[in-house]
Formats: structure tokens, sequence, C-alpha cells
């Protein structure tokens, strides 16, 4: 994967997948795919400010970012995993980490930032799957539980065309397999 628009969402996922896990108190194993992706995006220069803040300019050079496909497969299987968990993840975070974040911004504000934090990564995982075609049977599948997961909430909302437009996506997914 190359493409900048498809490597600023998957920057900016691994960033909330980074943050939200760091809330929990638990370190990245240096197994976890997103710990060897921030590993190999620091040693490349790719730049701190970048990665973070990615629509800052921070003066640097643009660097071509390429994702293997069989790399960008296992850090997706890994941001589904957490994708399934992500609802739990208030009641997941660590009471001191809790406590400290309170202390700056106050528990109505943590409360923000929490469901703010728990919608960016959805809908940066949604658009990264919506912008990145794969055949690979795991990686469909993945693709199509997120498409069906978009199409009821579309439905809830009465919002039937775009509900209609996940149903005909996920059916053409289907028919490719």
């Amino acid at each position: 994967m190359k493409d900048p628009k498809n490597v600023k969402t998957l920057n900016l996922l691994a960033t909330y997948y980074v943050t939200l896990h760091g809330l929990q108190g638990k370190p990245l194993n240096r197994d976890n795919p997103f710990a060897a992706y921030y590993t190999q995006l620091m040693s490349s220069g790719y730049g701190i400010i970048r990665l973070l803040l990615p629509n800052v300019d921070d003066g640097l050079p643009d660097k071509d970012i390429i994702v293997s496909t069989s790399f960008f497969h296992t850090l997706i299987k890994e941001a589904y995993d957490f994708y399934q968990k992500i609802d739990e993840v208030d009641n997941l975070v660590h009471p001191m980490m809790k406590e400290q974040v309170t202390q700056q911004l106050g528990d109505i504000k943590f409360d923000e930032f929490m469901e703010s934090s728990v919608n960016v990564y959805k809908n940066s995982f949604f658009e990264l799957l919506n912008n990145y075609n794969s055949y690979k049977e795991d990686y469909v599948n993945i693709k199509i539980g997120v498409l069906e997961e978009y199409m009821n909430d579309f439905a809830l909302v009465e919002n039937y065309e775009k509900a209609a437009e996940m149903r005909d996506k996920i059916k053409e997914l289907k028919d490719n397999v």
C-alpha cells in the first residue's frame, strides 16, 4: 500500500489504536503489529508530528511510506480484533490513567474525549477498508462485517440510501469472493 490517502488514514487509525490501548495502562507488546508499524515509521525518519497530526506541515520533505500487502493485512486483522471490543474500551480505562486525564480535562471532557477517540478509530477503520481493495478472504470477511454494522446503523437512523449503498457493496464483495 502506497496511496498517500490510505497511509494517512492508516496513521490516524494507528494513533488512536495506540492511544486507546495506552489508556488501559498496558504497554503494547513488541510483537504487536501497530508497535512494529510505529517503530518502522520512526526509524524511517517519517516524523512524529506527521504521524500524530497528519494535517500539520512539519516542514519535512514527503517520504513514501510503503506497507507490504501481507503486513497491511496483519494490521487490519489486529485493528478489527480491537474494533470488535471498542465499545467496551470505556470500561477498560485504567483508573490511574482516567484520573490523570480527568485532572487535565475534567469529567465531562474526558467522556467527550473517549467518545471522540472511539469515533475517530471506527471511522478511520471504515474509511481504510472502504478505500483499499483486496480479495484476500480474511480481509473481505472483515470488510463485510464492518459494512454490515454501518448498514444497520444507517438503517436505524433511517438513512436508507446509505444503508442500500452498504448493502450493494456487501453483495458485490460476496459475489467476488
